[in-house]
């Protein structure tokens, strides 16, 4: 039972499927390497996420281009050139 304990448990702290929905055409960083599975940040939340097949380094602008069934699938992309979520006084 160890490991279905330990499945549920990764589920119950996962956000949930329809607040993962919300995230396709959202676009955030990588936090791990994606090789091709890692962890990004969108709309400041931290979720597992892979990529379509290709590694990323740490850091990287990506754009959610999939969000179903509890998985997220994030491409490279350049940054937003919506800043709605930057503090812009920082760009002096």
């Amino acid at each position: 039972h160890g490991a279905t304990d330990a499945a549920a448990a990764t589920v119950a702290d996962a956000p949930g499927v329809s607040e993962l929905d919300s995230l396709q055409g959202r676009y955030g960083r990588t936090l791990t390497p994606m090789r091709p599975a890692g962890r990004v940040e969108i709309d400041g939340k931290r979720v597992d996420a892979l990529t379509e097949g290709m590694s990323l380094p740490a850091g990287e602008w990506v754009k959610c281009v999939a969000a179903k069934a509890g998985r997220v699938v994030v491409r490279r992309a350049d940054a937003p050139t919506q800043l709605n979520d930057m503090d812009l006084g920082d760009l002096g």
